[in-house]
């Protein structure tokens, strides 16, 4: 058995962009496995919600460049999972890049605002239910439809913490 399981792989992680984030350690298990990555995170500040301290572009450069350092055949897609365009723009980009999709990681997400649950606002609630549940559905709709083009196979995983 091959000691890179995952060789000729390609895997798309959302949320990945934060350095100490689970998103890029996940990147970094997947690329230590012989994947082909796909970096993905909002890659500027959610300008409704900025206290949620999503990744910024260059953290999203500094991901790619990490794991291309290595020797990983990586590349960064700036997305935000609440927006379905963005979301389907990610699966083209990877297709267009690598040519195929074998593994999309549901990994973006936001916990509600830092205060006792009386006092989260409607606007903290709106922002966590469209990244935590919006933006993990956008990405199943969208990986399913890469693997059912592809002639089917695939794996979606979906993360949530707190």
């Amino acid at each position: 058995m091959s000691s890179r399981p995952l060789e000729g792989r390609v895997a798309v992680v959302t949320g990945s962009a934060r350095e100490g984030g689970i998103g890029r350690g996940i990147c970094r298990v997947l690329a230590e496995d012989g994947a082909r990555i796909v970096v993905s995170d909002i890659g500027h500040p959610l300008a409704s919600a900025p206290q949620y301290g999503v990744a910024r572009r260059t953290e999203l450069d500094t991901a790619v460049d990490v794991l291309t350092s290595t020797g990983v055949e990586a590349i960064g897609v700036p997305c935000d999972v609440t927006n379905p365009d963005d979301v389907e723009g990610l699966a083209k980009a990877v297709v267009d890049a690598f040519g195929r999709l074998d593994i999309w990681v549901n990994n973006a997400g936001v916990a509600l605002e830092s205060k006792e649950l009386i006092h989260v606002s409607p606007a903290g609630l709106s922002t966590t239910l469209d990244v935590n549940l919006k933006g993990t559905f956008f990405g199943i709709q969208s990986a399913a439809r890469v693997f059912l083009a592809q002639g089917g196979g695939g794996r979606i995983i979906n993360i949530a913490s707190q």
